[in-house]
C-alpha cells in the first residue's frame, strides 16, 4: 500500500476523500491505493449503503448485521470495525454485552426475535449459503414483518461484512484464487436468481451492501 508521502495528486485526492473524521484513512481503504479510481468508487458506495439518510434500518442494525456477518465470515479485522460502532450506537453496554455473545455463539435467537431475528437468520443463509438462496427466503423475511424498505436495505448491511473479510485476508496474503473465484461465482449465481423473484424495495436496498462485502474480500486477498 502507498503512504500519503508517497501519493500522486490523483492518490491523494482519493485518500482526502476516504479519510475518517479523526483524519486516518482505513487500510480497506488505503489497499485500493494503486487503482484510485476503485478507492473513490469504493468510498462512495459503501457511504451510501450504511450511511446515507434514506436508509431505512435503524443504524445500530445495520451495524449489528454487518457484524454478525464479519463473525460467519470469521473476519476480524471487519468485525473489530462494525461492531466498535454497533456497540456505541446500541447505546447500552449491557445490551450490546448480550448481543455479542450472541453473535459470537452464532446464536441470534438468545437476543432478537421477530423481524430483527429474521433479518439476521436471512444475513446468515446468505453468507453461509448463498447458492442455496430461493424465493422462498424472501417470502419468509417479508412474512416475518420488515417493511418493504427494510427487507431490501439488509442487503446494504451485508455486503460491508463480507467486503472487509476480502481485504483483510489480502493483509495476510493467504491467496486462494480458485476458492475465492468459486465463492464469488456462487454468489453471483445467488443474486441473478434472488433479482428474477418479486422482491420488496426495502429487499432490493441491500443487494448494494453484498456488493462492498463481496468486492472487499476478493481486494483484500488479492491487491
Amino acid at each position: 500500500m502507498i503512504e500519503d508521502a508517497e501519493a500522486g495528486p490523483a492518490l491523494t485526492s482519493a485518500l482526502d476523500a476516504a479519510r475518517t473524521p479523526h483524519g486516518t484513512v482505513d487500510n480497506v481503504m488505503r489497499v485500493h491505493s494503486h487503482r484510485p479510481n476503485t478507492m473513490n468508487g469504493h468510498v462512495v458506495l459503501y457511504r451510501a449503503a450504511l450511511h446515507d439518510d434514506a436508509n431505512t434500518l435503524p443504524t445500530w442494525l445495520q451495524e449489528t448485521i454487518a457484524s454478525y456477518v464479519s463473525v460467519l465470515n470469521d473476519c476480524t479485522y471487519s468485525y473489530a470495525n462494525h461492531w466498535k460502532n454497533a456497540a456505541h450506537l446500541i447505546g447500552d453496554a449491557d445490551r450490546a454485552d448480550r448481543i455479542e455473545a450472541a453473535l459470537q455463539a452464532r446464536r441470534p435467537e438468545d437476543v432478537f426475535d421477530g423481524a430483527e431475528l429474521a433479518l439476521m437468520r436471512y444475513a446468515e443463509k446468505l453468507t453461509m449459503t448463498p447458492g442455496s438462496m430461493t424465493e422462498p427466503d424472501v417470502a419468509a423475511l417479508r412474512a416475518a414483518g420488515p417493511g418493504g424498505a427494510q427487507s431490501r436495505d439488509i442487503w446494504f448491511c451485508h455486503a460491508p461484512g463480507c467486503h472487509g473479510q476480502l481485504f483483510g485476508i489480502a493483509h495476510k496474503r493467504q491467496f486462494s484464487p480458485v476458492k475465492d473465484i468459486l465463492w464469488t461465482a456462487r454468489l453471483k449465481r445467488c443474486l441473478n436468481a434472488v433479482c428474477t423473484v418479486c422482491i420488496t424495495d426495502q429487499m432490493r436496498r441491500v443487494l448494494p451492501v453484498i456488493c462492498i462485502g463481496v468486492g472487499a474480500v476478493i481486494q483484500h486477498r488479492y491487491v
